[in-house]
């Protein structure tokens, strides 16, 4: 059986995080984006560093099995479900940060912020964010910006 059967069949589960690069308050921005392999997804985004007093934004949506698959595909792609990944050591300071945690049968597989191989999950990060449905992208930005304009 491959690893994509495999995962068809036991299932995932995953949170990807972003973390905003360094700016002052209230122009920084973090979020999760959670999904499994029942096509369940949810986003959790914070308009400014997490805190006492800052507001947690929480959506659902639903997650297509064609996402899923190709979802599956792109795990394999990318070579994600491992567990060495080589740091880098020449992450600029300062920039955005994105990091994830794939769990198959209660095994997490993490993939930290700064990777020399960035480039192996750079579709993958993008697809992630793509499951989120662009309404719901622009309803954040738009509370995004009345919570930045006070």
């Amino acid at each position: 059986m491959s690893q994509l059967q495999g995962l068809k069949k036991t299932g995932f589960s995953l949170a990807y995080r972003f973390y905003g690069e360094t700016v002052p308050p209230p122009y920084h921005r973090e979020y999760t984006i959670f999904t499994n392999s029942k096509g369940e997804g949810k986003i959790a985004f914070w308009p400014d560093y997490i805190g006492e007093g800052i507001p947690v934004w929480k959506y659902s949506f639903d997650v297509s099995q064609k996402q899923i698959d190709h979802l599956l595909s792109l795990f394999t792609e990318s070579n994600c479900l491992r567990d060495v990944w080589e740091k880098d050591e020449m992450q600029p300071a300062g920039g955005d940060l994105e990091s994830l945690t794939i769990t198959v049968l209660d095994k997490a597989y993490k993939i930290p912020p700064a990777i020399k191989e960035r480039n192996t999950v750079t579709k993958l990060y993008a697809f992630i964010n793509s499951l989120v449905p662009k309404e719901v992208w622009e309803e954040l930005e738009e509370k995004k910006k009345a919570y930045e304009e006070g």
